[in-house]
């Protein structure tokens, strides 16, 4: 975290220690009614205040797109925006939109403004390709669409939880940055799952197009 700039590092140290400390945020009123802005673009990114609950007590993000999730033992559709499988516990996802995710992940790689270049280097160490899943891990980063022509890949990441599926990459050899967010959940099972992979091997296509 030394690498980071002083703005960053500030960020990061407050984001971590108030929610890795439920005392701290509790006593400090870190509370579902006032989700935390986190964006150093603009304010198009928040942290979820689920207060650790689980399930919102309070109204989400002001014009959230209903997450589903598809019922593959009764073959419907469930509407799960109030659930927050993830906070609390690390791995939480943040109220965000295809701006801030572009932004992001072109300061990051593209522009490279964020880090120092020591650590960016170590974040763009890949391991090997990973067997069944097209991708090799960095830290925090994939180098994807490895099932493609060479210089077809990119650095990114790609978000799959309950309710609602997204995608963060920005394709070097092209200079193309590619995001998107759907409200529907495919990282359990569904039929729909693979339509979904459907379209995004026909976006890339698009994309790769001379």
């Amino acid at each position: 975290m030394n690498n980071l700039s002083p703005t960053l590092r500030c960020c990061v140290f407050c984001l971590l220690f108030g929610y890795s400390n439920p005392s701290f945020a509790q006593n400090n009123q870190i509370t579902p009614k006032k989700p935390l802005i986190v964006s150093i673009f603009n304010l198009g990114t928040q942290l979820p205040g689920s207060g650790y609950l689980g399930v919102f007590t309070v109204p989400v993000h002001p014009g959230i797109s209903v997450g589903t999730e598809f019922r593959y033992n009764n073959g419907t559709i469930l509407n799960v925006t109030n659930y927050n499988t993830g906070s609390g516990n690390g791995y939480g996802g943040v109220y965000s939109n295809v701006y801030d995710l572009q932004r992001f992940i072109e300061a990051l790689v593209r522009d490279k403004t964020l880090l120092q270049p020591g650590s960016l280097s170590q974040m763009l160490t890949f391991t090997n390709p990973v067997d069944g899943v097209n991708r090799a891990n960095g830290l925090g980063i994939f180098r994807d669409f490895l099932e493609r022509a060479p210089h077809e890949y990119a650095y990114g990441h790609r978000g799959r939880d309950l309710g609602y599926t997204a995608d963060m990459y920005w394709f070097p050899e092209q200079d193309i940055t590619m995001t998107y967010f759907i409200n529907y959940g495919t990282d359990a099972k569904s039929s729909i799952k693979p339509y979904f992979y459907e379209f995004r091997t026909a976006l890339v296509d698009a994309l790769m197009a001379p």
